[in-house]
């Protein structure tokens, strides 16, 4: 990839193209936020009938937030994720976006850890926590276990907890803990989930260091425009990821959850699977013959508040749990945008507002990054 031309695309269709994202990266953010009820696909076909724009923003949708398709996705979002990268001067053919080597992305919980240790608190792994303790409108602190198994209790005004909010209703506290209004509003909320087969091979037959996408045809009645395919060979830039001389390719695709049990129950899951072996088998040479095993996992939950039409940004929850004092909530079922490492990043600093109302979502991000 090169600045100024996408090979893939016709001259038309990639002018016709950065026509629209030029109109997304200079949309007022009052603008922006009138989109996030109209899915992706219907804000571009409103644009455009070329069907290798269509099918370029169906791909790149994918990629930012985790949906199948550009009609399962809220298009205020999708503008703001979009031009995220593009308003801090990053672009792909610069290799600087959807990677990070070396130690990873703990290496951010690494540091967070010291600031923590260095300001006097503790840091605490490997604990489960059992409880939420809530009585009378408050929050008291949590019950949790110990590495050696030890049930103990901790006291605490305040609790920020990133266990996600439908299994903390689940797992972690009594009925009649949290408001009856609030507990069905989590209930309602759609999650998605992910398909994300895994090969092993005897060699490399990948060579590029980052993720490719592609759209892939199956055939089955719950897939009729095929899905948006994802996937990468980590082994090429994480040291250790598989034994020397060989390759581990880790694929993807998103689903809200509801679809992905269909998919399941209908016996999609097996079609898929041998749509993307076929895939790869004819974009990649060698593959068939490099296979050693294949493993197909499906996950329920990745995001837990799907970012589409009808509950994207303002349909999401606040931080502060309505009706618990001193309870706070952070992760992806909270109001965020940018899903994955920059939803977690923003949310984090929503909560930290909501608790000390130190205005850091404004000091720490710059404006193209927040929605205010």
């Amino acid at each position: 990839m090169q600045r100024g031309d996408f090979p893939w695309m016709e001259r038309d269709a990639y002018r016709e193209m950065r026509t629209i994202i030029g109109e997304m990266l200079k949309m007022p953010l009052e603008e922006v936020l009138d989109h996030y009820r109209e899915s992706l696909h219907d804000y571009l076909v409103a644009r455009t009938d070329n069907a290798k724009v269509l099918e370029f923003f169906d791909i790149l949708g994918g990629f930012t937030v985790g949906m199948n398709s550009a009609r399962d996705l809220s298009a205020g979002e999708f503008i703001l994720i979009t031009r995220m990268p593009m308003a801090a001067g990053l672009h792909f053919a610069d290799g600087t976006l959807g990677q990070m080597g070396g130690d990873s992305f703990m290496a951010i919980a690494d540091s967070l850890a010291g600031v923590i240790k260095d300001g006097g608190g503790e840091v605490r792994t490997g604990w489960r926590v059992t409880r939420l303790r809530v009585a009378n409108g408050a929050v008291e602190g949590v019950e949790a276990r110990t590495l050696a198994g030890e049930l103990v209790t901790l006291d605490a005004p305040v609790v920020v907890s990133n266990v996600p909010i439908p299994l903390t209703l689940d797992r972690l506290v009594r009925p009649g803990d949290l408001p009856p209004d609030f507990v069905r509003r989590v209930k309602q909320l759609k999650s998605s989930g992910a398909f994300t087969p895994i090969f092993g091979l005897s060699r490399s037959v990948i060579e590029i260091p980052g993720m490719l996408m592609g759209k892939v045809p199956v055939d089955h009645p719950g897939l009729p425009a095929g899905v948006v395919l994802g996937y990468e060979a980590h082994s090429l830039f994480i040291e250790g990821k598989a034994p020397t001389g060989k390759e581990i390719i880790e694929c993807w695709t998103g689903f809200e959850t509801a679809h992905l049990l269909e998919l399941r129950d209908s016996g999609g899951l097996d079609v898929l699977a041998d749509a993307i072996f076929e895939f790869m088998k004819a974009n990649h040479d060698g593959f068939a013959d490099a296979l050693e095993w294949a493993l197909f996992p499906a996950f329920e939950y990745v995001v837990n508040v799907a970012p589409t039409p009808d509950q994207a940004w303002d349909a999401m929850l606040d931080p502060a749990c309505p009706g618990v004092d001193g309870l706070y909530f952070v992760g992806d079922s909270v109001k965020n945008y940018g899903g994955f490492m920059d939803g977690v990043a923003y949310t984090s600093l929503l909560c930290t507002d909501a608790i000390t109302g130190g205005g850091y979502l404004e000091q720490i991000l710059p404006p193209y990054q927040r929605e205010r």
